[in-house]
């Protein structure tokens, strides 16, 4: 860690908690407050893989980012009851840095720091180098078992029905998210566990993500990358559709008939036909 002792310096973090929080409200907290307050170094923490989100925060020297081992299993929003977060700001590399303005995970909240959300848009408009084909569908089939929401994941035999549908219409279909926390469809290219910046490139050339309202989704957003989500809950559509769609990107929402589905962790989907006919519909009925 470089010499911070005359700078006014921000330790934010380590973030612990869902991707998806990390995405939409976590990481534009940090970049507002480092702006807003005029930081002359920033330290960012954040979990293995993800320190592309902070890049443009720690550039040209500004900050630094340190990336961590956390255990997923125990993970609630922007708490993980596997790791002590104290405990780890104060030991290691972050331990001269208590002194600092701390930004906790638990204060990146627009309305509890009074800070704005800074969004930045992860598109990516160079020429994807590597020799990976370009899908036309990502398929995000969640497969997590964290925060007592696998009820929100994605059966594979569901997932099967809906890729055999695209493959069948010529389409390329590629499996993405964590490989802990996500399954790969037989018959798709397995992009799971990618980093966040090639991630970032094959969401801005494929034409539509689908599946279940997940964190993949939300980076998506950031992406601008249309998706096909469903939701069991009203305030998850609003979410998808608006609060948490900085840019406005299209958005096919399809939701359970009853809050039900939510209020008793129940597993929702929509048949392969909606999800399908969905996708079709969303860009036209065109997708080659």
């Amino acid at each position: 860690m470089k010499n911070t002792s005359d700078r006014k310096v921000m330790l934010a973090g380590p973030w612990i908690g869902e991707f998806g929080w990390e995405v939409m409200c976590f990481q534009a907290t940090v970049r507002a407050c480092a702006k807003d307050n005029e930081f002359d170094y920033v330290v960012i923490g954040t979990r293995k893989g993800n320190k592309f989100l902070y890049e443009d925060i720690v550039a040209d020297g500004r900050g630094e980012v340190i990336e961590f081992d956390f255990p997923v299993d125990q993970i609630n929003m922007w708490r993980n009851d596997g790791v002590d977060l104290n405990s780890l700001v104060s030991s290691g590399k972050l331990w001269d840095l208590m002194d600092c303005k701390w930004l906790k995970p638990d204060d990146y909240m627009p309305e509890r720091t009074k800070l704005r959300a800074d969004y930045i848009s992860y598109k990516q408009h160079r020429i994807l180098t590597t020799c990976i084909p370009t899908p036309t569908v990502l398929v995000h089939v969640r497969n997590a078992q964290h925060s007592k929401s696998s009820f929100r994941n994605w059966p594979i035999n569901h997932a099967k029905r809906v890729v055999e549908k695209m493959i069948d219409h010529g389409l390329p279909v590629a499996s993405i998210g964590l490989r802990a926390t996500s399954l790969h469809v037989p018959g798709t290219l397995d992009l799971r566990g990618v980093d966040l910046d090639l991630l970032s490139h094959v969401m801005s050339t494929a034409r539509m993500l689908v599946g279940p309202l997940s964190g993949p989704t939300h980076f998506a957003a950031l992406c601008g990358l249309p998706q096909v989500v469903w939701v069991t809950h009203i305030h998850h559509e609003i979410r998808v559709r608006q609060t948490w769609n900085p840019f406005n990107i299209p958005v096919t929402v399809l939701r359970a008939p009853s809050d039900t589905y939510w209020r008793k962790r129940k597993l929702w989907i929509p048949d392969v036909d909606t999800v399908v006919n969905a996708m079709f519909d969303a860009i036209g009925g065109k997708m080659n």
